[in-house]
């Protein structure tokens, strides 16, 4: 019965999250880096609200050991105009998140974007 009640309340959270899973807007990816070490990933995720049209940035720094997000992080900034460009909130977030960017020495390691199933596709096959 354990298991049924797992399953249970995994339906249940997934109802109070329904209205974010059927916005119309969605966001983009930006990996910023990894710490020499790996201890630490940031990347930017990034969008203009579907409805409002404001545009967003959010800079998430993890701390890869722990699970966590880093002190202070993340960095979430929406501007509330319509007329606000995507490139002038996405610089404010960079210059926000620019110390601990510039801390970690993130931007020397990227990482390696391995994956990547872009939004406009509405199937994929599967690999034998």
């Amino acid at each position: 019965m354990r298991f049924s009640g797992e399953i249970a309340a995994g339906l249940l959270a997934s109802a109070f999250f329904a209205d974010a899973a059927c916005a119309g807007d969605f966001a983009s990816f930006q990996p910023i880096g990894f710490s020499a070490d790996g201890s630490v990933f940031a990347f930017e995720e990034y969008g203009v609200q579907d409805g409002s049209g404001f545009p967003y940035s959010n800079i998430f720094l993890i701390d890869t050991r722990k699970d966590t997000f880093l002190p202070g992080t993340p960095i979430r900034l929406r501007i509330d105009e319509e007329n606000t460009s995507l490139a002038r909130v996405r610089a404010q977030t960079a210059e926000k998140a620019a110390a601990l960017v510039q801390k970690f020495d993130l931007r020397a390691n990227p990482g390696l974007l391995a994956a990547f199933n872009p939004i406009t596709e509405t199937e994929s096959s599967p690999i034998a």
